[in-house]
């Protein structure tokens, strides 16, 4: 059988190609942790020992499972970047958008190896690879070169994850029909371009800054077992967490934790839930009062990113919950899995009765509801400071593009050029500010307020 460029088919050649096989197939899900050498060795019919006659060591395979997504990737991409140039834009998202979807697989082992696995790491893999789309984003040493391209980027791909995880989790198998990729494919790529529908330019800023300031300053001080966690799972990751390790962090033996929580998984629960809660209540606090959709979700992103600025440590467990829309309880009961009788589940709900989404959006996906929309507003400044931290940006350049960020929801990519040379914005050291009223606005290389519909297209454009 003959590979496809871009293809996922890959020969049964071996031992050695089905321990790889057997490792995607625990990826049909978001992976909290990793997947042990047993599990992997079982469905292929060796013993874990055997596994190391074809791979040295476990990285060995982690390797290669990387090489492959990477392979993959690349030649999707560049098929993609054929499509950007001959000015097919709309289907260039497509191609990318239904690859994922038809590779669950590949896509669940991206989504659940971040943060070993941030976009900027995919990135440069691609560009060794011979991949040219991230040059006008990237310099050569991997810094940044546009920041509003950059922006751009880390929205489009966090957007791309979110939407693709709701899918797969509403999807009717794992393997669904042409059909119904074709579908979500299409429905998403037009809210991608156009935006979504119910949104309005924010009228005023400076109040909802002083909301979110206010909401924040009433909240409580974070739990020192949840720092511990925290540091834990920034080491180790979650699937590496341990009584014995929060333990160590607090300079306590594991049975004073005993004391407080009947298990590990309570702890999680637990903690993570006290930690949400405090996000969730300013949020609430923020959004009181504020009588447009839009500036309520203005404001939950805008207390998200101050939440993160100056609580870093709940980041990594609050992207793999909202990535994975689920709690890392390692399986308490149900109800308690889907956060329905705790803090921050009761809040959750609170804050989704507060927006009043005007409608939802017909994205394709079967059974789409506000949680994940929400969860979706979430991810969105998450991603954003995950990405910005790595590249030193201050507090403000994160709180200014949050702006970018809500008018990308808004409005969608449809302004924006399909190539860095037809780019109307300045391709070289373009820095976000806010205008008066509160609107992005991009300053070029010679400190002149380029107008934002010059990125954001003619009000024009029609939403179809």
């Amino acid at each position: 059988m003959t590979q496809g460029r871009g293809s996922t088919k890959t020969p049964r050649s071996g031992t050695k190609e089905r321990i790889i096989e057997a490792a995607f197939s625990f990826y049909s899900d978001f992976v909290f942790g990793d997947v042990s050498l047993s599990k992997i060795a079982a469905p292929v019919g060796i013993s874990k020992p055997a596994i190391f006659k074809h791979f040295k060591t476990k990285d060995s395979l982690v390797a290669a499972m990387d090489n492959r997504v990477f392979s993959h990737l690349t030649g999707v991409l560049q098929e993609m970047e054929l499509l950007f140039r001959a000015g097919k834009r709309g289907d260039a998202l497509a191609h990318i958008i239904g690859y994922l979807a038809k590779n669950r697989e590949e896509t669940y082992y991206l989504v659940s190896t971040v943060p070993r696995i941030t976009a900027d790491a995919v990135f440069q893999q691609l560009r060794k690879r011979g991949v040219n789309l991230f040059d006008g984003i990237f310099n050569a040493d991997g810094s940044v070169k546009d920041l509003g391209l950059y922006y751009l980027t880390v929205y489009a791909s966090s957007t791309f994850l979110c939407f693709l995880m709701f899918w797969f989790s509403t999807a009717d198998s794992r393997e669904p029909e042409a059909g119904a990729i074709s579908c979500f494919t299409a429905k998403f790529n037009i809210l991608f371009q156009d935006g979504l529908d119910g949104l309005a330019e924010i009228a005023a800023p400076a109040v909802i800054e002083e909301r979110c300031l206010a909401g924040l300053s009433s909240a409580k001080a974070m739990n020192r077992a949840f720092a511990a966690l925290a540091a834990v799972v920034e080491e180790k990751g979650l699937g590496g967490v341990t009584v014995e390790a929060i333990a160590g962090r607090l300079g306590l033996a594991k049975s004073s934790l005993y004391s407080s929580f009947r298990s590990k998984e309570e702890m999680l629960v637990v903690l993570i839930d006290e930690e949400l809660a405090n996000l969730y209540s300013a949020v609430l606090s923020c959004m009181e009062g504020l009588s447009c959709y839009g500036e309520r979700i203005y404001a939950l992103m805008r207390t998200s990113m101050h939440y993160f600025l100056i609580r870093p440590e709940i980041i990594t467990i609050f992207q793999s919950i909202v990535l994975s829309g689920r709690n890392p309880d390692g399986g308490l009961e149900a109800e308690r899995e889907c956060g329905c009788d705790t803090a921050s589940g009761r809040l959750q709900e609170a804050i989704l009765e507060r927006l009043s989404f005007p409608s939802l959006p017909d994205v394709g996906i079967g059974g789409f509801c506000g949680q994940m929309l929400l969860s979706w507003f979430f991810a969105v400044p998450a991603m954003l400071y995950l990405h910005c931290r790595v590249h030193g940006c201050s507090d403000e350049e994160m709180l200014q593009a949050v702006g970018m960020m809500y008018r990308f929801m808004e409005g969608g990519l449809s302004g924006f050029s399909s190539s860095g040379a037809e780019s109307r914005v300045s391709a070289s050291s373009a820095q976000i500010t806010e205008k008066d009223d509160g609107r992005p606005a991009i300053m070029g290389q010679d400190g002149m307020e380029q107008d934002w519909e010059l990125c954001h297209g003619d009000e024009t454009h029609e939403r179809k």
